[in-house]
Parts: structure tokens; C-alpha cells; sequence
């Protein structure tokens, strides 16, 4: 999206991107203003109307998530800087020709890098969770994995149709735990309970509707074994395989080498995410892990 090479830690792109992020999702930006509209226009200082600070605080954080990432693109533009790895926002900035086409540009970037990033950040904490609880289902997509890939290489994207199991581990997951349990709030374009309600998509009863699911509460990857076509999580799909060809995870034992009990809580926002958790997470043998950094060592050099 905007080329630019993350540092591994405490980026500041990053940091600005997260700020915004936790603002949207802070519960109490959905407030009674959503339910009961004429309520946003109460002064600031009006009792009760704290959501007012709260909304132009996130305005801020999201305006920074804007212009920032998109700056540092149009400095490098005007340098002169060139490069063979694919921008986006290199390629598309030269098309901007009024502030409108400035402003969609900024918050098309913004929204492909928000939606993908935290999403698959909230997936991958269900996905450890999983895999912690249900060692026999992680060992059959280990199965499956090792004969497409012989065990001396990792997954790629070519093999992804050759891999039905994973794939049916990678709708589970999403089901299971919806990583937007209400989903993101719409609005009538037209008179219909009337013009400009508010309209909450409840994805979490969606995917736990037991005439659809038969007990909707366990974690079975075996109800999506019949296909229907991929979703769009390639990233997502292009992780678990990787780590599943890598990995080893299980919940933690103690002194005695007894199971400790695993629950996960999950937070109450607009992404619910995996509260944090301790499980064991090793190399499946040593030869994949001579792969992994064969594998580093050649992305590095580019």
C-alpha cells in the first residue's frame, strides 16, 4: 500500500495507525448519539455529553492515521525516489487532481490497511485458541499440509485448493469467534422502518444460529468440508498454513506435566480480540525450522 518497510518493533506509523483503531473501537464511541441522533448536537460541556470529547479525540487519531502515512509518500514523490517494489499510493497520487480525489484516496488506503491488519490480528488469537484446545484437529491439517508439501518446503498460495481441511479450520475459526460480533453499523438510504436508521448486522447470532449449526458453541472445522469457494482472507489462510507447517501449539502444562485449564476472554469492541493468553508454541522438527531461516535469510537479501 504505501511501501514502506515496518520496524519490528515501536513503529510509528504503526503506533499511529493502533491509536486510531482502539478509538473506533472503544464501546462508548457507539453511544446513545447513534441510537438517538439529535443527541450529537449537545455542547461539550453539557451533562452527559462526554461522547462529544470522545468523538473529536477519535476525529484526531483517524485524521492522523490519514495524513501521515500518506505524507511520507508524497515527500517521496516529490524526492524523486524510486523503487521496484509496488505503491499504490506511489502509482495513484498522480491522479489526484482536486482535494476530493486527495481525501478518497487517503481513506481507501487507510481502510484496506485498518480492515486487514486488525481482522486478521483478531483471526490469528482465535486461531492459537483453537489450535491450543483441539490438538487432533491441528494435527490433521499438519497431516494434510506435510503430503502437499513433502515436509521440506512451506505452503503457498498455489496450494491452497489442494488443502480442504485448512480450509475448513479457517471458516471455523471465523465462525466460532466473529471477529465483529455485531458488525459494522449501516444505514436506510431509504424509507423503510424510516429513512437514515441505524441498522446493527448481529454476526455473532448469524454464526451461532442452531438451525444452521448444529451446536454452535463447539469448535468442529468437519461442518466446512463441503466447499463453496474461498473467502477473502488470503493473508489469513497464507498464516495458519505457515504456522501449522511450522508449529507445534498446545495449551501449557504444569510441574507435573497436567493440561492447565484454557479460557479465553475476548474484549468488547468493534474487532473483538483474543484477551492475552499462555500456550506452548514449538518447532515441529528441526529440519522445518532450517527452512524457516533459509526462508528469512532469502527474503532478507530480496
Amino acid at each position: 500500500m504505501y511501501n514502506y518497510d515496518l520496524k519490528p518493533q515501536h513503529d510509528p506509523y504503526v503506533q499511529v495507525a493502533e491509536k486510531a483503531m482502539q478509538s473506533l473501537s472503544d464501546p462508548a464511541f457507539v453511544s446513545l448519539a447513534e441510537a438517538i441522533p439529535p443527541l450529537r448536537y449537545l455542547p461539550a460541556w453539557f451533562s452527559g455529553a462526554g461522547f462529544q470529547k470522545l468523538a473529536r479525540e477519535t476525529k484526531e487519531a483517524t485524521d492522523a492515521m490519514l495524513e501521515i502515512p500518506t505524507e511520507f509518500v508524497r515527500k517521496r514523490v516529490e524526492r524523486g525516489y524510486t523503487s521496484d517494489n509496488p505503491c499504490l499510493m506511489t502509482d495513484l497520487l498522480k491522479y489526484c487532481k482536486t482535494q476530493e480525489d486527495d481525501t478518497a484516496l487517503k481513506e481507501a488506503a487507510a481502510t484496506g490497511y485498518l480492515a486487514g491488519a486488525d481482522t486478521t490480528s483478531s483471526a490469528l488469537g482465535t486461531f492459537f485458541y483453537a489450535m491450543a484446545l483441539h490438538p487432533h484437529f491441528q494435527k490433521k491439517a499438519q497431516e494434510e499440509i506435510d503430503m502437499i508439501t513433502d515436509g521440506d518446503r512451506l505452503p503457498i498460495w498455489e496450494d491452497r485448493a489442494s488443502m480442504p481441511y485448512l480450509e475448513a479450520i479457517l471458516r471455523e475459526v471465523m465462525r466460532w469467534k466473529a471477529i465483529t460480533p455485531l458488525g459494522l453499523s449501516h444505514s436506510t438510504t431509504e424509507d423503510d422502518v424510516y429513512q437514515g436508521a441505524t441498522v446493527v448486522p448481529n454476526i455473532w447470532a448469524m454464526t451461532h444460529d442452531g438451525q444452521i449449526y448444529q451446536n454452535p458453541e463447539v469448535f468442529d472445522p468437519g461442518r466446512f468440508l463441503t466447499p463453496d469457494g474461498h473467502l477473502t482472507d488470503d493473508d489469513f489462510w497464507y498464516a495458519i498454513a505457515n504456522i501449522l507447517a511450522v508449529f507445534e501449539i498446545d495449551r501449557k502444562k504444569d510441574a507435573n506435566g497436567n493440561y492447565l485449564p484454557l479460557e479465553v476472554e475476548y474484549s468488547n469492541t468493534l474487532v473483538s480480540h483474543a484477551q492475552p493468553f499462555e500456550c506452548s508454541i514449538k518447532p515441529r522438527s528441526q529440519s522445518i525450522s532450517q527452512i524457516v531461516l533459509q526462508e528469512h535469510a532469502a527474503a532478507a537479501k530480496g
